[in-house]
């Protein structure tokens, strides 16, 4: 079990997005569960946890880092446009 950094609830690994920290400071979506590094995890099928997240700038909390970038892939989903957290 996990918790969403957006909803804060408690789901099974399959049910949450693993998003990790590149070494060009930009959150990665880790959809096989290989990457290596701390992960975060955001629900899969509500892009409402992805945005709750950002404005709570929980990843700046969770990373130990400022200014981390969002790539083309969050951007286009739904959540937040061209920003940093």
């Amino acid at each position: 079990m996990r918790t969403c950094l957006g909803c804060k609830k408690a789901k099974s690994k399959d049910k949450l997005l693993r998003l990790i920290l590149n070494t060009k400071g930009e959150l990665e979506p880790d959809f096989k569960l290989n990457k290596g590094g701390r992960g975060a995890y955001v629900c899969k099928d509500n892009p409402e946890c992805m945005k709750l997240a950002l404005e709570k700038k929980v990843f700046t909390h969770v990373y130990k880092r400022e200014n981390i970038k969002i790539i083309e892939f969050f951007q286009n989903s739904g959540s937040s446009g061209s920003r940093s957290c």
